[in-house]
């Protein structure tokens, strides 16, 4: 029989893998590595905006992040 804890870690993995799925249809490649950096990687808005690089700030990418969901 399996524990109740393996049965959450298959399941956690599962998901994982559904969303990692998911963020590689993502066409904008912008998008994708904020979506990475933020829900996969659990970097702050901060973080986020570092390695994005360039003219990025936690606000703008925050921001970037709501609409595409919007748009969803």
């Amino acid at each position: 029989k399996i524990a109740p804890i393996a049965l959450l870690d298959r399941a956690l993995l599962e998901q994982a893998a559904e969303v990692e799925q998911y963020i590689r249809t993502i066409e904008d490649s912008r998008m994708r590595r904020i979506i990475q950096y933020r829900v996969i990687d659990g970097l702050s808005w901060y973080e986020v905006a570092d390695r994005i690089g360039g003219k990025a700030t936690s606000e703008s990418c925050r921001k970037y992040f709501e609409r595409f969901l919007e748009k969803c």
